[in-house]
């Protein structure tokens, strides 16, 4: 097989494969025109690969003329598609200049066919066969014919017309494209140009090969089509990635309302019960519904304060005394741990510094740890079940350690994931929020554990620098 045919056959395999693809994303995607001119400009290469291959292989004077005659259809073809290709990709600013080629096209073509021979020349003389690289190659000779200047200066236009597309998509900072889709069109169709004046005026005496440069316009479809792909990727990416976020984010409110909104009810069924009595005592039910009031509004901040982390990642920082937040917690759930018959050992060191913390948000995550703790040991026979709570002081900043003696975790490494949970009918973000909001404070936490040994909670917090 010569050379010239497995040229001109990859030309027409790579072409129809562009095509194809194209047509299958432009399927997809109908509303992106670009992809249908994709297509139409991959056809177009194909023809000019076929009659361009039909021209150079000739024998005779009238198979030459059939050809060349043929092979202004797909010229034709590819200046619209270039047109429309430029217009939606690269949107130049002088969209007439574009259209003007195709006008100038267009006449070109019923020239080439209304003429007695075709649009080179006025009458062709005969046929020369070149040799090159070992391969006679076939082209015409005879007077060139004025009207071929209608496609000369149709190719002049449809130049400017993609220098000006490349020039507002850079300026727009698509650089990449402009670079890229730009220079694909443009070095093919600047040197189909100037071979086509050098060759039919005469200055060059060769047979005109555009095929062979449309190899540009290949890789630059190729380039577009394979960054369109991971333009998708990374759009299904992000997709993926809000939709877990929003399910963190949801299931992260679920369950950290679980704990007010326990209190509300059991503040209004106590309070309903007190209102059934002959003389209800007004000052208690005030008092409750106070704690009402208080269990809403806490329930209120958690849903600004999760919601604000999730959003920006950053919480809210102000002098805190973890000292003062375990005793603050503990207060809440001390009477819930009595009735479970769970035993606290309180170690907090003296003199602890201040960290730079989201008050609500460590009440929460401190409130996750005990909750957890005390679920822990709940297996435990009733005089068994131990909690132990220590903060010290470090070069860092400040510590807290929460012990437990029930059975422990086979992997502590896996229940800081999100939706990991070893109990029935739970949502397992409790430990999945501690880690977010601590890692959103700059802190650490991890986990010690082992089957029967009890598990222990490290967690550490920067500490309150001056200077912030």
């Amino acid at each position: 097989m010569s050379w010239i045919t497995m040229l001109y056959g990859t030309m027409a395999v790579v072409a129809s494969t562009l095509a194809g693809i194209y047509l299958a994303a432009w399927v997809a995607q109908r509303d992106d025109g670009a992809y249908l001119m994709f297509v139409l400009l991959a056809v177009s290469m194909c023809g000019v690969a076929v009659t361009e291959f039909l021209m150079l292989q000739a024998q005779t004077l009238e198979e030459y003329v059939l050809a060349t005659r043929l092979w202004h259809v797909p010229l034709w073809s590819g200046v619209c598609a270039l047109v429309g290709l430029a217009h939606w990709r690269l949107r130049p600013r002088f969209s007439w200049v574009g259209w003007l080629a195709v006008a100038l096209r267009t006449l070109a073509l019923v020239a080439n066919f209304l003429s007695e021979s075709s649009l080179h020349y006025v009458v062709p003389t005969g046929i020369d066969h070149v040799w090159l690289f070992g391969e006679p190659l076939s082209m015409a000779t005879g007077a060139p014919n004025p009207w071929m200047l209608l496609g000369q200066v149709s190719n002049l236009l449809l130049l400017v017309f993609i220098i000006d597309g490349g020039v507002c998509a850079w300026r727009r900072g698509e650089r990449q494209r402009a670079l890229s889709l730009a220079l694909g069109l443009l070095i093919p169709v600047a040197l189909g140009a100037i071979q086509s004046v050098l060759v039919y005026w005469g200055f060059v005496q060769m047979p005109v090969m555009i095929a062979p440069l449309l190899l540009f316009m290949a890789v630059a479809m190729g380039y577009e089509l394979s960054d369109g792909l991971l333009r998708a990727a990374r759009a299904e990416r992000e997709v993926r990635s809000m939709d877990a976020s929003l399910s963190e984010l949801s299931a992260s409110l679920a369950h950290e309302l679980n704990q007010p909104l326990a209190v509300i009810l059991t503040n209004a069924e106590a309070a309903q019960s007190l209102l059934r009595r002959t003389q209800p005592d007004l000052t208690e039910v005030s008092a409750i519904l106070a704690d009402i009031v208080d269990a809403d509004r806490r329930a209120a901040d958690l849903i600004r304060r999760i919601r604000a982390l999730h959003d920006r990642g950053e919480p809210e920082r102000e002098p805190l005394s973890v000292n003062d937040a375990i005793k603050r917690v503990l207060g809440l759930i001390g009477s819930e741990l009595d009735e479970q018959g769970v035993t606290i050992s309180l170690s907090l060191a003296a003199d602890l510094p201040s960290v730079q913390a989201d008050g609500i948000l460590i009440d929460q995550v401190l409130l996750n740890l005990l909750s957890n703790a005390a679920e822990a040991v709940a297996d435990n026979s009733p005089h068994d079940r131990r909690l132990s709570v220590t903060t010290f002081s470090h070069s860092n900043g400040v510590s807290i350690e929460i012990a437990d003696n029930g059975c422990g975790a086979a992997d502590p490494r896996r229940i800081f994931n999100a939706f990991h949970s070893t109990k029935p009918g739970r949502l397992g973000m409790g430990l999945a929020i501690v880690r977010s909001v601590v890692k959103s404070h700059g802190g650490r936490v991890w986990a010690e554990s082992a089957t029967g040994r009890g598990t222990t909670i490290y967690l550490s917090l920067p500490r309150d620098c001056p200077s912030s």
